[in-house]
């Protein structure tokens, strides 16, 4: 009941509710369902992949960083009472069992190496990135609920991605190799950021004041393009 009531009251108080124009309304309940539904899927995808494959090419970091930035906006949904924004980044959540998981077969791959100079090698990079990941939580977390400009807020969560996925470049060239990420997970953030930025420029339409949604979906989808095209690259057969 408590919750039925908290979403109500969110229905109800929402930019879209409020706006009484029903194509708004259609328009942004639409976009919710279906990034809802296509960021699950792609991030259960995800979890599976790393479950099955592995996790020496990637960051913990990296995927530290996108929670925070969907965790951000989940934020920035609910003080702005957008219920498209509130509802499509919710999937965000699913980023900590992926972490978890990227922890956890990390810890077996060390604990499993016979090497032990590799071990100790494994273990500083691993302690490295974790430390780095544990210092984002930190930082970040507060910062979403400090911030008091959205747009300034939008801006932040981008760096936030930008500084996150470094790490991540870094083991694409050690590794020479992306397998470890699925195309369902990319896919699934394309499509997402291309509904963001369609989502961005309908309210930049009806209220103006949202170029911060329109840079973070445009930047969004630029890179997770070039993630695909690089990924499909490194795993093309050499003939």
């Amino acid at each position: 009941m408590y919750f039925k009531n908290i979403f109500i009251e969110l229905v109800t108080t929402s930019i879209e509710y409020n706006h009484r124009d029903n194509y708004f309304l259609i328009l942004g309940l639409l976009i919710a369902s279906l990034m809802f539904i296509i960021q699950t899927w792609g991030l259960i995808a995800q979890n599976k992949k790393i479950s099955r494959n592995g996790s020496e090419a990637l960051s913990v970091l990296f995927f530290s960083g996108q929670f925070l930035y969907l965790f951000g906006y989940i934020n920035y949904g609910l003080s702005e009472h957008n219920l498209t924004i509130t509802i499509s980044s919710l999937p965000g959540l699913f980023f900590l069992p992926i972490i978890y998981t990227l922890i956890c077969k990390r810890l077996e791959l060390i604990r499993t190496t016979n090497d032990s100079y590799l071990k100790i090698f494994l273990l500083k990079n691993f302690k490295n990135d974790l430390v780095l990941s544990i210092l984002f939580f930190i930082i970040i977390i507060p910062t979403i609920f400090i911030i008091t400009d959205k747009n300034t807020l939008l801006i932040i969560l981008l760096i936030t991605v930008i500084i996150s996925i470094l790490p991540q470049i870094y083991r694409i060239i050690k590794y020479k190799t992306l397998k470890n990420i699925a195309n369902k997970y990319l896919l699934a953030m394309i499509i997402s950021s291309l509904l963001y930025l369609i989502y961005g420029i309908s309210m930049e339409v009806y209220f103006k004041n949202s170029w911060g949604l329109i840079v973070t979906a445009t930047s969004s989808l630029i890179a997770m393009i070039i993630a695909l095209i690089i990924k499909q690259r490194l795993e093309r057969p050499v003939i």
